[in-house]
């Protein structure tokens, strides 16, 4: 049974970098100096990244 739960996750850029190159792998080193910080991504449950933070 797959649950219909959101799950939010907070961490340091690094760990959140790793994370969203696992789902994402065009998710590289240039993509995470890109990150603002704060940031907030959405991972949906196919393993689609979208960056739900606007500039």
């Amino acid at each position: 049974m797959i649950s219909e739960k959101t799950i939010l996750l907070s961490s340091h850029g690094n760990l959140i970098g790793i994370l969203l190159h696992h789902f994402d792998s065009s998710f590289d080193y240039e993509k995470w100096e890109q990150m603002t910080f704060p940031d907030c991504f959405l991972i949906d449950r196919n393993g689609i990244v979208k960056r739900i933070m606007k500039d």
